[in-house]
């Protein structure tokens, strides 16, 4: 079992009150750039070994006909270009993409949610030394601010609407050595917890257990995931994940997921005129 990390004094910067930050934010109405030392978490390919290109992932359960697809694009530099997903019945359900200065950092992103037939535009209003980021939604005015360990990676997440008022948050822990996740939660409007995952990481880095806690009737459920093939960056490329039902001392199987990845990469010394 892996010690929570603590943060001292002296190695985690101040941040600033939720109230003075919204503040700051009603003043601030012009799109900036993210950090210079901050590379988004969920925008670049961190979880990846090698200079991953393109990642096109396939889901069935139970070895059914339906799949489910997924496809991210990245460029040289890690950060992610686009992320669509497909639904069983192979039209696009949804679809984002990033936007990047030429620094290479995050300015905006903009989303469609086929199926709740939504379109929503983001953009980074706000950043400051305290390792704080805030994004705006352009429609609604919803605001979503991130706080980043001094080791630039996500520590807790809140998303409050025009009026001010908390929507839901989340918070994160991380083992010290590698900055793995061990935890997510997630919190509702009134900053009562939802569900807990946490990830039990293997030798090779790969999340082999996934444990859930549903708080509010406190249904327990536990993922199991094998690793069958990987390619010659490290990466996996072939994965089964049983899902159980935990009731007390025992488990109930309830499906089980095959995930194939196929995964391009860049060319270690591409050519001058390559674009």
């Amino acid at each position: 079992m892996y010690k929570d990390y603590v943060y001292s004094k002296q190695t985690m910067p101040r941040q600033l009150p939720a109230i003075a930050l919204l503040a700051i934010l009603c003043q601030s109405a012009t799109a900036q750039q993210t950090h210079l030392d901050i590379r988004v978490p969920d925008r670049i390919s961190s979880d990846f070994l090698g200079s991953v290109k393109r990642v096109l992932t396939d889901d069935c359960i139970n070895l059914a006909d339906n799949h489910k697809k997924e496809e991210r694009i990245y460029d040289r530099a890690g950060n992610e270009l686009s992320l669509t997903r497909w639904g069983t019945d192979g039209e696009i359900s949804y679809a984002m993409t990033n936007a990047y200065d030429e620094s290479g950092c995050h300015v905006s992103w903009h989303s469609e949610d086929f199926a709740k037939k939504e379109t929503n535009d983001w953009e980074v209003v706000l950043n400051l030394p305290t390792h704080q980021i805030a994004m705006r939604n352009l429609g609604n005015g919803d605001t979503s601010v991130y706080t980043y360990s001094p080791e630039k990676r996500l520590m807790h997440y809140r998303k409050v609407d025009k009026d001010k008022k908390t929507i839901r948050s989340s918070k994160y822990r991380r083992r010290p050595e590698d900055n793995k996740e061990t935890e997510y939660a997630r919190f509702d409007e009134r900053n009562r917890p939802t569900y807990t995952y946490n990830y039990r990481w293997n030798d090779s880095l790969f999340v082999d257990r996934e444990s859930i806690l549903y708080h509010e009737d406190g249904t327990k459920r536990l993922i199991v995931n094998e690793f069958l093939k990987t390619d010659e960056h490290g990466n996996w490329t072939q994965r089964i994940s049983i899902r159980y039902k935990i009731a007390g001392s025992e488990q109930t199987k309830l499906y089980e997921t095959t995930t194939l990845r196929t995964i391009e990469y860049f060319e270690d010394n591409p050519s001058e005129d390559a674009p």
